[in-house]
């Protein structure tokens, strides 16, 4: 179905695009292998990841503590889930056209970076400081769990909101096969935090865990890939 909308939009182009020989689609999908080979599985681990909390906190500590985590993080996920997309697609955009000029590159991720944490700075401290408070407030006295469990996820959540200029500059710089490394070893220490939590912890302390876990993951990549920008440019 998109392939015929693309067609009746834009015959020219698209009667251009399949004029290609074999021989010329067969080098891109050769050079660009690592995409579909690591995205597709990467897509999984991230599914998994967002469902891995819900299930083993309410198999150690019971519907009560899940439902405060649900509204949590689909509170707190708000801004993320607003301006993440649109940010990943202007970044890639960008990103493409001065892929060749070391100085922009490099301060194309520096200023996007920057001005995410600029936008999420004061609603991190907000939920650090008066989480409970504002979800009481909002949602009722029976959600005053969810805000304690939100102003130490927000931590974590805060700094993947800063996560998108990050996650494209992995595919600019062909590191696909390492950000699906990362996902899976991540992925592997959020289930081991939760058992082990869940054994041991309470449950707000296996979230102050769980979200620093996240936290220093999160950091660590952004960090990564800024080296590596500036490796590859040198």
């Amino acid at each position: 179905i998109t392939v015929l909308i693309i067609y009746f939009i834009d015959r020219k182009d698209f009667i251009g695009f399949v004029s290609y020989k074999f021989s010329d689609i067969k080098k891109v999908a050769v050079k660009h292998y690592r995409f579909p080979k690591y995205t597709t599985p990467q897509t999984l681990l991230n599914t998994l990841s967002q469902q891995a909390p819900i299930y083993i906190l309410g198999y150690f500590y019971g519907l009560e503590v899940v439902g405060a985590y649900w509204m949590a993080m689909r509170i707190i996920q708000l801004p993320a889930l607003l301006v993440g997309d649109s940010v990943r697609q202007v970044y890639f955009q960008k990103a493409a056209e001065v892929s060749l000029n070391k100085e922009e590159t490099i301060k194309l991720f520096n200023t996007s970076t920057y001005t995410l944490i600029k936008l999420i700075t004061i609603p991190i401290i907000l939920v650090f400081f008066f989480g409970e408070q504002l979800f009481v407030v909002v949602l009722g006295s029976n959600w005053e769990l969810a805000g304690e469990f939100a102003k130490w996820m927000m931590l974590w959540v805060g700094v993947g909101f800063v996560i998108p200029p990050t996650s494209v500059s992995l595919i600019i710089l062909n590191k696909q096969k390492l950000n699906f490394i990362y996902d899976a070893f991540l992925l592997s220490t959020r289930v081991l935090v939760l058992v082990l939590g869940g054994i041991y912890f309470k449950a707000l302390d296996t979230i102050i865990v769980f979200s620093t876990v996240g936290l220093v993951f999160n950091s660590i990549l952004i960090l990564y890939v800024k080296i590596n920008l500036i490796s590859k440019y040198k």
